[in-house]
Protein backbone atom coordinates (compact mmCIF):
# COMPACT_ATOMS: atom_id res chain seq x y z
CA UNK A 1 0.00 0.00 0.00
CA UNK A 2 2.81 2.27 0.52
CA UNK A 3 4.20 1.68 -2.36
CA UNK A 4 1.35 2.42 -4.42
CA UNK A 5 0.83 5.54 -2.59
CA UNK A 6 4.32 6.80 -3.41
CA UNK A 7 4.15 6.17 -7.28
CA UNK A 8 0.63 8.26 -7.42
CA UNK A 9 2.65 11.04 -5.44
CA UNK A 10 5.57 10.95 -7.89
CA UNK A 11 3.48 10.58 -10.54
CA UNK A 12 1.86 13.69 -9.60
CA UNK A 13 4.97 15.27 -9.07
CA UNK A 14 6.14 13.82 -12.75
CA UNK A 15 3.13 15.68 -14.70
CA UNK A 16 2.83 18.91 -13.15
CA UNK A 17 6.92 19.42 -13.95
CA UNK A 18 6.29 18.04 -17.38
CA UNK A 19 3.24 20.03 -18.70
CA UNK A 20 2.50 22.33 -15.73
CA UNK A 21 -0.94 20.41 -16.28
CA UNK A 22 -3.87 21.78 -14.70
CA UNK A 23 -5.29 18.24 -15.71
CA UNK A 24 -3.64 15.08 -16.53
CA UNK A 25 -5.61 11.50 -17.80
CA UNK A 26 -3.07 9.15 -18.21
CA UNK A 27 -3.80 5.45 -19.19
CA UNK A 28 -2.00 2.66 -17.50
CA UNK A 29 -2.23 -0.85 -19.71
CA UNK A 30 -4.59 -3.18 -17.15
CA UNK A 31 -5.16 -0.77 -14.78
CA UNK A 32 -8.23 2.16 -14.99
CA UNK A 33 -8.14 5.68 -16.82
CA UNK A 34 -10.62 8.52 -16.96
CA UNK A 35 -10.88 11.80 -18.73
CA UNK A 36 -12.56 14.93 -17.19
CA UNK A 37 -13.95 18.17 -18.82
CA UNK A 38 -13.28 20.94 -18.25
CA UNK A 39 -9.34 20.80 -17.25
CA UNK A 40 -9.99 22.75 -14.46
CA UNK A 41 -12.33 24.21 -11.70
CA UNK A 42 -12.38 27.94 -11.55
CA UNK A 43 -15.07 29.48 -9.24
CA UNK A 44 -15.51 32.97 -9.97
CA UNK A 45 -16.69 35.51 -7.13
CA UNK A 46 -20.29 35.87 -8.28
CA UNK A 47 -21.05 32.07 -8.48
CA UNK A 48 -21.77 29.39 -5.91
CA UNK A 49 -20.15 26.27 -7.82
CA UNK A 50 -18.19 25.09 -10.67
CA UNK A 51 -18.82 21.03 -12.20
CA UNK A 52 -16.29 18.59 -14.19
CA UNK A 53 -17.52 15.91 -16.00
CA UNK A 54 -15.85 12.40 -15.25
CA UNK A 55 -15.46 9.67 -17.53
CA UNK A 56 -14.34 6.12 -17.22
CA UNK A 57 -12.33 5.44 -20.73
CA UNK A 58 -11.22 1.85 -19.64
CA UNK A 59 -12.91 -1.40 -20.66
CA UNK A 60 -13.66 -2.09 -16.74
CA UNK A 61 -15.81 -0.48 -14.64
CA UNK A 62 -14.10 1.45 -11.68
CA UNK A 63 -14.66 3.61 -8.52
CA UNK A 64 -13.05 7.12 -8.74
CA UNK A 65 -12.04 8.41 -5.05
CA UNK A 66 -11.71 12.00 -5.02
CA UNK A 67 -8.84 13.82 -2.68
CA UNK A 68 -7.53 17.22 -2.28
CA UNK A 69 -3.75 18.58 -2.15
CA UNK A 70 -1.75 21.21 -2.13
CA UNK A 71 0.18 21.64 -5.08
CA UNK A 72 3.15 24.68 -5.89
CA UNK A 73 6.40 25.38 -6.31
CA UNK A 74 9.38 24.15 -4.06
CA UNK A 75 12.76 25.71 -3.82
CA UNK A 76 14.00 24.67 -6.92
CA UNK A 77 11.61 25.80 -8.41
CA UNK A 78 9.58 22.44 -9.59
CA UNK A 79 6.02 22.60 -9.90
CA UNK A 80 4.88 19.82 -7.44
CA UNK A 81 2.69 18.37 -4.75
CA UNK A 82 3.88 20.06 -1.69
CA UNK A 83 4.47 19.09 2.38
CA UNK A 84 2.62 21.12 4.93
CA UNK A 85 6.14 23.20 5.64
CA UNK A 86 6.68 23.61 1.95
CA UNK A 87 3.47 25.78 1.05
CA UNK A 88 4.06 29.41 0.58
CA UNK A 89 2.90 31.57 3.58
CA UNK A 90 0.84 33.78 1.72
CA UNK A 91 -0.79 30.69 0.02
CA UNK A 92 -5.01 30.29 0.90
CA UNK A 93 -6.12 26.39 0.37
CA UNK A 94 -9.54 25.84 -0.98
CA UNK A 95 -9.70 22.81 1.20
CA UNK A 96 -12.08 24.30 3.61
CA UNK A 97 -14.43 26.39 1.64
CA UNK A 98 -15.24 23.57 -1.19
CA UNK A 99 -16.96 20.48 -0.75
CA UNK A 100 -17.74 18.06 -3.54
CA UNK A 101 -20.40 16.63 -4.34
CA UNK A 102 -20.30 12.81 -4.80
CA UNK A 103 -16.86 12.28 -3.28
CA UNK A 104 -16.91 9.27 -4.75
CA UNK A 105 -18.15 7.32 -8.04
CA UNK A 106 -18.69 3.78 -9.10
CA UNK A 107 -18.78 3.88 -12.79
CA UNK A 108 -19.42 1.48 -16.09
CA UNK A 109 -16.88 1.64 -18.99
CA UNK A 110 -17.89 4.73 -20.64
CA UNK A 111 -20.20 5.91 -18.57
CA UNK A 112 -20.19 9.56 -17.13
CA UNK A 113 -20.50 11.67 -13.88
CA UNK A 114 -20.94 15.46 -13.31
CA UNK A 115 -19.05 16.59 -10.52
CA UNK A 116 -19.63 19.93 -8.44
CA UNK A 117 -17.62 21.97 -6.53
CA UNK A 118 -19.36 23.36 -4.02
CA UNK A 119 -17.56 26.94 -2.70
CA UNK A 120 -18.67 28.18 1.32
CA UNK A 121 -18.03 31.77 1.33
CA UNK A 122 -18.81 32.41 5.00
CA UNK A 123 -16.05 34.13 6.23
CA UNK A 124 -13.74 34.37 3.41
CA UNK A 125 -11.57 37.01 2.88
CA UNK A 126 -11.07 38.57 -0.85
CA UNK A 127 -8.48 36.86 -2.42
CA UNK A 128 -7.99 33.44 -4.49
CA UNK A 129 -7.96 30.07 -3.17
CA UNK A 130 -6.51 26.88 -4.92
CA UNK A 131 -5.42 23.55 -3.96
CA UNK A 132 -5.70 20.54 -6.63
CA UNK A 133 -8.51 17.52 -6.95
CA UNK A 134 -7.17 14.16 -7.31
CA UNK A 135 -9.30 11.67 -8.60
CA UNK A 136 -7.68 8.11 -8.23
CA UNK A 137 -9.49 5.22 -10.37
CA UNK A 138 -9.71 2.15 -8.23
CA UNK A 139 -10.82 -1.25 -10.11
CA UNK A 140 -13.99 -2.49 -8.87
CA UNK A 141 -12.73 -6.04 -6.61
CA UNK A 142 -14.68 -9.07 -7.12
CA UNK A 143 -15.90 -11.26 -3.90
CA UNK A 144 -13.40 -14.00 -4.79
CA UNK A 145 -10.48 -11.11 -4.61
CA UNK A 146 -11.88 -9.99 -1.54
CA UNK A 147 -12.10 -13.18 0.29
CA UNK A 148 -8.43 -13.93 -0.91
CA UNK A 149 -6.98 -10.70 0.63
CA UNK A 150 -8.94 -11.02 3.72
CA UNK A 151 -10.88 -7.93 3.50
CA UNK A 152 -7.88 -5.87 3.39
CA UNK A 153 -7.99 -2.95 1.04
CA UNK A 154 -8.02 -5.68 -2.02
CA UNK A 155 -8.53 -2.00 -4.55
CA UNK A 156 -4.85 -1.83 -3.79
CA UNK A 157 -2.84 -4.69 -3.09
CA UNK A 158 -4.70 -7.04 -6.28
CA UNK A 159 -1.69 -7.43 -8.43
CA UNK A 160 -3.90 -7.68 -11.91
CA UNK A 161 -5.22 -4.59 -11.25
CA UNK A 162 -1.54 -2.47 -11.45
CA UNK A 163 -0.92 0.93 -10.35
CA UNK A 164 -3.81 2.64 -10.57
CA UNK A 165 -3.17 6.55 -11.77
CA UNK A 166 -5.74 9.49 -12.19
CA UNK A 167 -6.10 12.94 -12.49
CA UNK A 168 -4.70 16.13 -11.43
CA UNK A 169 -7.40 19.29 -11.66
CA UNK A 170 -6.91 22.37 -10.04
CA UNK A 171 -9.39 24.46 -7.57
CA UNK A 172 -8.70 27.79 -7.82
CA UNK A 173 -11.97 29.67 -5.70
CA UNK A 174 -12.10 33.64 -6.32
CA UNK A 175 -13.93 36.03 -3.80
CA UNK A 176 -14.29 39.40 -4.18
CA UNK A 177 -11.86 41.33 -5.81
CA UNK A 178 -8.80 39.92 -7.92
CA UNK A 179 -6.63 41.01 -9.83
CA UNK A 180 -3.16 40.00 -12.09
CA UNK A 181 -0.51 41.37 -14.16
CA UNK A 182 2.27 39.72 -15.87
CA UNK A 183 5.72 41.07 -16.66
CA UNK A 184 8.43 39.42 -19.06
CA UNK A 185 11.54 39.74 -16.83
CA UNK A 186 14.24 37.95 -19.13
CA UNK A 187 14.49 35.51 -22.58
CA UNK A 188 17.44 33.21 -22.87
CA UNK A 189 18.17 31.07 -25.40
CA UNK A 190 20.22 27.58 -24.58
CA UNK A 191 22.42 25.96 -27.40
CA UNK A 192 23.12 22.15 -27.93
CA UNK A 193 26.32 20.93 -29.01
CA UNK A 194 25.90 21.68 -32.38
CA UNK A 195 25.68 25.10 -31.56
CA UNK A 196 22.20 25.59 -32.99
CA UNK A 197 20.05 27.36 -30.36
CA UNK A 198 17.07 24.66 -29.33
CA UNK A 199 15.58 26.29 -26.43
CA UNK A 200 14.10 29.78 -25.19
CA UNK A 201 13.44 30.10 -21.23
CA UNK A 202 11.51 32.55 -20.10
CA UNK A 203 11.50 34.28 -16.76
CA UNK A 204 8.09 35.98 -16.05
CA UNK A 205 7.13 37.64 -12.74
CA UNK A 206 3.71 37.55 -11.63
CA UNK A 207 2.20 40.55 -9.43
CA UNK A 208 -1.61 40.91 -7.90
CA UNK A 209 -3.92 38.34 -5.92
CA UNK A 210 -4.52 35.70 -8.18
CA UNK A 211 -3.53 32.78 -10.95
CA UNK A 212 -3.29 33.20 -14.48
CA UNK A 213 -3.79 30.57 -17.45
CA UNK A 214 -3.21 30.77 -21.03
CA UNK A 215 -1.24 29.87 -24.13
CA UNK A 216 2.05 31.41 -24.68
CA UNK A 217 3.73 31.99 -28.29
CA UNK A 218 7.16 33.08 -29.04
CA UNK A 219 8.32 34.76 -31.99
CA UNK A 220 11.77 36.12 -33.28
CA UNK A 221 11.95 39.49 -34.75
CA UNK A 222 14.85 40.38 -37.08
CA UNK A 223 14.32 43.30 -39.06
CA UNK A 224 10.98 43.65 -40.26
CA UNK A 225 10.48 39.79 -40.53
CA UNK A 226 8.36 38.39 -37.48
CA UNK A 227 8.15 34.87 -37.16
CA UNK A 228 7.00 31.80 -34.79
CA UNK A 229 9.60 29.95 -33.02
CA UNK A 230 7.95 28.16 -30.14
CA UNK A 231 4.35 27.53 -28.18
CA UNK A 232 2.88 26.62 -24.84
CA UNK A 233 -0.66 25.58 -24.32
CA UNK A 234 -2.10 25.29 -21.12
CA UNK A 235 0.45 27.30 -18.52
CA UNK A 236 -0.66 28.74 -15.37
CA UNK A 237 1.40 31.52 -13.62
CA UNK A 238 0.25 30.21 -9.68
CA UNK A 239 -0.15 32.87 -6.96
CA UNK A 240 1.00 33.56 -4.98
CA UNK A 241 4.48 33.00 -6.12
CA UNK A 242 6.09 36.06 -7.80
CA UNK A 243 8.30 34.59 -10.52
CA UNK A 244 8.62 31.22 -12.79
CA UNK A 245 10.71 30.09 -15.43
CA UNK A 246 9.87 28.07 -17.74
CA UNK A 247 11.73 26.50 -21.10
CA UNK A 248 9.93 26.24 -24.22
CA UNK A 249 11.03 23.78 -26.67
CA UNK A 250 11.86 25.97 -30.73
CA UNK A 251 10.02 24.56 -33.27
CA UNK A 252 13.12 24.11 -35.10
CA UNK A 253 16.95 24.79 -34.01
CA UNK A 254 18.13 28.23 -34.83
CA UNK A 255 21.63 29.30 -35.57
CA UNK A 256 23.30 31.30 -33.18
CA UNK A 257 24.98 34.15 -35.94
CA UNK A 258 20.90 34.84 -36.59
CA UNK A 259 20.54 36.35 -33.44
CA UNK A 260 22.57 39.72 -33.72
CA UNK A 261 22.01 43.09 -32.04
CA UNK A 262 18.92 43.78 -33.92
CA UNK A 263 17.02 40.86 -33.06
CA UNK A 264 14.28 40.64 -30.61
CA UNK A 265 11.93 38.31 -29.27
CA UNK A 266 8.12 38.79 -29.02
CA UNK A 267 6.01 37.08 -26.20
CA UNK A 268 2.56 36.65 -25.87
CA UNK A 269 0.86 35.15 -22.98
CA UNK A 270 -3.26 34.74 -24.59
CA UNK A 271 -5.85 34.37 -21.63
CA UNK A 272 -7.55 31.25 -21.99
CA UNK A 273 -10.89 32.67 -21.13
CA UNK A 274 -11.32 36.47 -21.26
CA UNK A 275 -11.76 37.56 -18.13
CA UNK A 276 -12.70 41.66 -17.34
CA UNK A 277 -11.30 42.23 -20.40
CA UNK A 278 -8.46 40.82 -20.35
CA UNK A 279 -7.51 39.06 -23.66
CA UNK A 280 -3.59 38.90 -23.37
CA UNK A 281 -1.65 38.69 -20.12
CA UNK A 282 1.26 39.98 -21.61
CA UNK A 283 2.82 40.73 -24.89
CA UNK A 284 6.23 41.86 -24.89
CA UNK A 285 9.33 42.29 -26.71
CA UNK A 286 12.73 41.99 -25.54
CA UNK A 287 16.29 41.28 -26.25
CA UNK A 288 17.49 38.08 -26.09
CA UNK A 289 20.53 36.59 -24.03
CA UNK A 290 22.55 33.40 -25.63
CA UNK A 291 23.68 31.22 -22.53
CA UNK A 292 26.55 29.16 -23.62
CA UNK A 293 26.18 25.49 -24.15
CA UNK A 294 27.91 23.44 -21.23
CA UNK A 295 31.11 21.87 -21.72
CA UNK A 296 31.80 18.34 -20.33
Amino acid sequence: MKVCHYLTTLFISVILYATNTQTLAQEVPGTSAARINPTRIVVPANQKSGSITLTNTANVEASYRMTMIEVGLDGDGTLRRLSDDEVHPDHRSAIPVVRFSPKQVRLKPGESQVIRAIVRRSGMESGEYRSHLTLQALPVVNTIQLAQHNGEAPVWEDPSAGFNIGVVVPVIIRHQDTQASVKLEKATFTENDNNMLNRVKLSLGLTGNRSTYGDITVSLISGRKESVIGKLNGFALYYPYSTQNITIPLSETIAKSAIDSNSSIRVQFRSRVVDAGQEFWLDEKITPVIQQAEVN
